[in-house]
Order: C-alpha cells, then structure tokens, then sequence
C-alpha cells in the first residue's frame, strides 16, 4: 500500500492527477485505514473533483474516529 501511497504523491506533484487518484485508489483498496493516505487523496480530489471529494471526506471523517488526537 505504502508504494502506491508513494507514487500518488509523485504523481501529484508532478500534476499527473489522474495518475495520482489511480494510484491513492490502489493503496487504499490495499489499507483503507490508512489515514494519511486518505487525507492526501481529499485534498488532492478537493483540487481536481470538489463533488467526489465531499463522499472521500466522509470516508475520511469515520476514519479519523478511530485515531486518537485526529
């Protein structure tokens, strides 16, 4: 998960959105609970799909239930 994770943050900066949500996709299909990785996909979706990103915040919001301090 975490090398996806990675190339997400790659693509994203290199602007490569679509490449960057592919690969945020991949890593939380493989680890769902991983908030960072969740955090990074929202604010790049706030950026490029405002309407999809509102249901990932939701998803982002549970998750952040679960983490102490979040």
């Amino acid at each position: 998960a975490q090398k996806y994770a990675l190339l997400g943050r790659l693509f994203d900066r290199q602007r490569d959105y679509e490449k960057a949500i592919a690969a945020y996709e991949k890593s939380l299909k493989i680890n769902s609970g991983d908030l960072n990785t969740q955090k990074r996909f929202v604010d790049l979706l706030d950026r490029v799909d405002p309407r999809r990103a509102k249901g990932e915040r939701e998803k982002l919001q549970y998750l952040s239930l679960f983490y102490e301090g979040s």
